[in-house]
């Protein structure tokens, strides 16, 4: 007659079994052994960590932000302060194990992307100084890592019953068997990071903090949106690249009216449309755009 403590350590112990149908027999034997706390663990796990639940501390991961450039598409998101890039950085993994083992099948090695929202990318935008998606690169490895822990505990669990005389033969247990599994103790470590709140943020770039409030750079700034408007009608440009110029000077416009333009994001523009006007670089008006740019950024 079969055990059912020897089929978990058997399933938890081999790799390629889902750690979803070791979960489901670790949940039969908690429950009959009258072992609440590692029931409840085994069924979140199962569910998932929905509803407001508390998220254990191996379930907060950390990835890199990334924002949508719209000239140059994903880029990273550098922060003002190491304390808000850590804020943004982390993630609460909320999914069931089954729906981690989907993502993570065939991934292996990759990054999966974790939209921002709410708060979180009203406060993004704010610092970038314009409308854009983000989202959270997490690597798949951090999935896994996941996985295997909640592999482990279960195997453990199921070692250090065994060892103690708890078997469940015939998928059932002895009063004695119950006692000792109860006391057994069960540790569940659980730490809740801080909620993220207003940021300052700014684009993919070296610097991780700049000020530029120079009444000079101001009107710069100005001169470089006029002499853009005037590169938009050189007859080189691509359909694509006039559109991402125009895209340029829209965000570079918005940052001509803010009270302390983002100078981190109008460098990055300007990368932006370096990049753009590398075929008009023999044109008039892209020959007056170094004038611009050394005001700016001497």
């Amino acid at each position: 007659m079969s055990s059912l403590i020897a089929e978990i350590i058997e399933e938890a112990s081999d790799g390629s079994a889902d750690i979803s149908g070791v979960l489901r027999k670790a949940v039969i034997a908690s429950s009959r052994l009258n072992i609440p706390e590692m029931r409840e663990w085994m069924v979140n796990e199962l569910n998932g960590y929905g509803g407001g639940k508390k998220i254990p501390s191996y379930r907060k991961i950390v990835g890199t932000p990334y924002y949508l450039n719209p000239a140059l598409g994903w880029s990273p998101i550098i922060f003002s302060s190491v304390k808000e890039a850590e804020i943004f950085s982390k993630r609460e993994i909320t999914q069931s194990v089954s729906e981690l083992e989907t993502l993570c099948k065939g991934h292996e090695g990759q990054q999966l992307g974790s939209p921002f929202s709410g708060k979180a990318l009203e406060s993004i935008n704010r610092g970038m100084g314009f409308p854009t998606n983000a989202r959270l690169n997490i690597s798949v490895t951090e999935l896994i890592r996941i996985l295997t822990f909640v592999r482990n505990e279960v195997l453990n669990w199921a070692l250090k019953l065994e060892e103690n005389g708890v078997v469940g033969e015939g998928m059932k247990f002895s009063d004695k068997e119950k006692d000792i599994a109860n006391r057994q103790s069960v540790t569940n470590i659980y730490n809740q990071y801080g909620d993220i709140k207003d940021s300052q943020v700014q684009h993919g770039t070296d610097h991780s903090s700049i000020a530029v409030t120079h009444g000079l750079a101001g009107e710069a700034l100005l001169d470089l949106i006029r002499e853009l408007k005037a590169c938009e009608q050189e007859e080189k440009l691509s359909d694509d690249e006039r559109e991402q110029l125009k895209t340029c000077i829209s965000i570079l416009e918005v940052q001509s009216r803010a009270k302390k333009p983002n100078y981190v994001i109008v460098d990055e523009v300007i990368k932006s449309v370096r990049s753009v006007l590398e075929g008009v670089a023999g044109s008039v008006a892209a020959s007056n755009l170094p004038n611009a740019m050394s005001l700016l950024f001497p």
